[in-house]
């Protein structure tokens, strides 16, 4: 292992280690449906969902100047036919009233660091890190008590009568 250089500067609260994502809330009342790096993301209806940097320049062109964001919105998620560029009795179009409704707000986390011998807190009133705790009266799991003679791990069934599928071979 290198040794690390001891000319560090001195950690201070602004250069804690820190990580950032985007939240968006999606006001409209449709779903909004998108990719990115081959994860589906839904952004349903009034609940917030927080997403990586990455993804949500991808999807929303974040960050950047709102007119070029809103623009961006709507070239991305196929908003920009004429029926959606037609205007209503209030003059906007109907594209410009589904990316007002999408809301984007940076939320930072900072790292902390924990002592490594120190146990990681349960939530109050958990039930299942209530079963997990020490206190808990859980027999102890036994390696004899396991009846494997049943188990036939990686085998599968084909039915009867049913054909061997034919064998690949790339060129």
């Amino acid at each position: 292992m290198a040794d690390l250089p001891h000319n560090l500067p001195p950690m201070t609260p602004e250069s804690r280690p820190s990580f950032q994502m985007v939240k968006i809330i999606n006001r409209n009342t449709f779903p909004i449906f998108d990719r990115f790096d081959g994860v589906p993301f839904v952004f349903k209806p009034n609940e917030s969902l927080s997403i990586p940097p990455d993804a949500a320049q991808h999807f929303f062109g974040w960050p950047g100047e709102p007119d070029l964001i809103r623009l961006y919105i709507a070239k991305r998620h196929g908003w920009n036919t004429p029926d959606d560029q037609k205007r209503d009795e209030t003059g906007k179009m109907r594209w410009e009233k589904w990316v007002d409704a999408i809301e984007l707000i940076p939320v930072h986390f900072d790292l902390v660091q924990r002592d490594a011998n120190a146990p990681i807190p349960a939530d109050a009133g958990d039930p299942e890190a209530e079963l997990m705790s020490e206190s808990s009266d859980l027999p102890m799991p036994m390696a004899n008590d396991a009846d494997t003679s049943t188990t036939k791990v990686g085998v599968r069934k084909r039915e009867v009568g049913a054909r061997k599928p034919p064998r690949r071979i790339d060129p």
